[in-house]
């Protein structure tokens, strides 16, 4: 069968011969990522009554990031939590605090020449689906309430 006999949409342009090459690059492999020493905790802030099946879908994004970024401190907490077995985000956003704090202070009582930790405690990324003002609202007022300053 001839070119000219196919219908329009199957024919096919000759590939173009006077083309140069791609230039060669170095094929090297890309540094591998790690949450740097001091960095602030992840919290994912979980919106909702908690229950085992919102835990399973927390804990599944927890663990997608983890594995992203090894090192990474990576919590969930839950703004209508009970502190039992759902863990508010007040109490996560005070703990990853005062852990914060005695890691600088362990340090220092080490001889080790650590400089004051500054900077957020914390970045808090809300698990919502899509805007909710009164949502981050709570999200903001919780992070106030622990002490940490949202943005």
């Amino acid at each position: 069968m001839r070119r000219h006999e196919l219908p329009h949409w199957a024919r096919v342009r000759p590939p173009c011969t006077n083309a140069a090459p791609p230039p060669a690059r170095a094929h090297r492999r890309p540094e591998p990522l790690a949450a740097p020493e001091g960095a602030p905790a992840l919290v994912l802030a979980v919106p909702g009554t908690p229950s085992a099946a919102v835990r399973g879908l927390a804990e599944e994004v927890v663990s997608i990031a983890r594995s992203e970024l090894p090192g990474l401190d990576a919590r969930i907490g839950y703004l209508d939590g009970d502190d039992a077995e759902f863990p508010t985000l007040q109490s996560v956003l005070a703990h990853s605090a005062g852990e914060r704090t005695a890691r600088y202070e362990q340090a220092r009582a080490a001889g080790v020449d650590a400089k004051e930790p500054d900077g957020p405690v914390a970045v808090v990324v809300p698990l919502l689906a899509g805007p909710d003002s009164a949502l981050l609202r709570q999200v903001r007022q919780a992070s106030w309430t622990a002490g940490s300053r949202p943005t």
